[in-house]
């Protein structure tokens, strides 16, 4: 591994190491949460009330918060590579947006990581911002008319969220499982980069 391939690989550890330390640190404010939760005293109508309406609005607002961050977080390791890599096209010359964006940026063929985002962790993280697009966008409203809202529906229900129907509308409802289920996804993705970096390295 000569200076330059060295010098990526270390940029692309640090940001790996910052991640999981930040997913820590989101899963410990989940769990304080839902340990408060529990140990609410309260009458029936407020604890329907709370896991009815309060506590799907709590797992959707964290997972937007952790999703926005992992994407932030991605936009931030293409711009620390483009400040140090010579002739890598600049993250604003991609079209798009999102994960999907920070994916064709970090595919470039210097960077030597294209092989992860053709690996199912990659894949998975396509679709929870699927998911996320349609929580922070349409409310959780799926329509029916639009490929990536059925996916998301699919994958939501698939990995427990809840789909439930208003108006004939059906709506995807995040649950705890189904929060916990993104973390872990993050974290998978992390363990494949690794890995693929680590083969740089022999």
């Amino acid at each position: 591994m000569n200076n330059s391939e060295n010098k990526i690989n270390t940029v692309f550890l640090l940001w790996i190491k910052l991640v999981r330390e930040e997913l820590c640190r989101f899963e410990m404010y989940r769990d304080f949460m839902h340990t408060e939760f529990s140990k609410a005293r309260i009458n029936d109508a407020s604890q329907k009330f709370l896991e009815d309406t309060f506590m799907p609005i709590e797992n959707a607002s964290l997972f937007l918060i952790v999703h926005s961050h992992f994407e932030k977080s991605l936009n931030l390791l293409c711009f620390s590579l483009q400040g140090q890599v010579e002739n890598l096209k600049k993250l604003n010359d991609f079209n798009g947006f999102g994960i999907g964006r920070a994916k064709d940026f970090l595919s470039q063929d210097q960077l030597k990581i294209k092989p992860v985002f053709s690996k199912p962790e990659w894949q998975t993280l396509t679709q929870i911002s699927f998911v996320r697009n349609v929580i922070a966008h349409c409310g959780g409203e799926i329509d029916e008319s639009q490929q990536k809202h059925l996916s998301a529906k699919h994958f939501a229900e698939k990995n427990g969220a809840k789909i439930t129907e208003l108006d004939d509308v059906a709506c995807i409802e995040l649950t705890a499982n189904y929060l916990n289920m993104s973390f872990e996804k993050y974290r998978d993705f992390l363990a494949v980069l690794e890995n693929e970096l680590q083969h740089h390295t022999v």
